[in-house]
């Protein structure tokens, strides 16, 4: 009669080293899928937010942009107001010029609010907003203005905090 217990060890499927390098080239895979995931390589990019600083006058009702990254555009930018106001880019609010902004409705900048008639153009340090209450004093009114790709906020005015400031 054969020996089978020789047999038997000579059907073994995978040797312990094997396996141990397979479980490890299935770590190093799932952590590099990991960190492109998180990191930003895969999925939804975040929208790159610009950085505007901006200076209010309350004594002119202006908001001026005291500094701005390259390449950022009046239409990339919207403004929203906690109550009715009229605004205009880089020039005094008229009663031939200015836009109505409703109270609380985001509304992005137009060819319309710009001096120039042309929101595509790029800021300036020397750009301003001007600002009249329509409804209300500007010491009540709350200005917020966002990045309109990534609806990011990217400054808000509280006109009554900044005039206490003044004082």
């Amino acid at each position: 009669m054969k020996d089978t217990r020789n047999r038997e060890e000579k059907q073994d499927a995978v040797s312990a080293v094997i396996g141990v390098i397979i479980m490890v080239a299935i770590t190093i895979a799932m952590a590099a899928v990991a960190y492109a995931y998180f990191t930003g390589m895969i999925g939804n990019p975040q929208e790159e937010v610009p950085i505007i600083e901006f200076i209010p006058n309350e004594n002119l009702d202006q908001i001026q942009i005291s500094s701005t990254d390259d390449g950022v555009q009046w239409e990339d930018l919207a403004i929203r107001s906690t109550a009715a106001v009229t605004i205009y880019v880089n020039g005094e609010v008229t009663a031939v010029l200015g836009t109505p902004i409703t109270a609380n409705t985001l509304t992005t900048f137009t060819d319309a609010m710009i001096a120039t008639g042309d929101a595509s153009i790029t800021l300036d340090p020397s750009d301003y907003i001007d600002i009249e209450g329509t409804t209300a004093s500007l010491e009540d009114v709350t200005i917020t203005i966002v990045h309109v790709e990534s609806g990011s906020t990217i400054s808000i005015f509280d006109f009554a905090t900044i005039a206490q400031r003044a004082d």
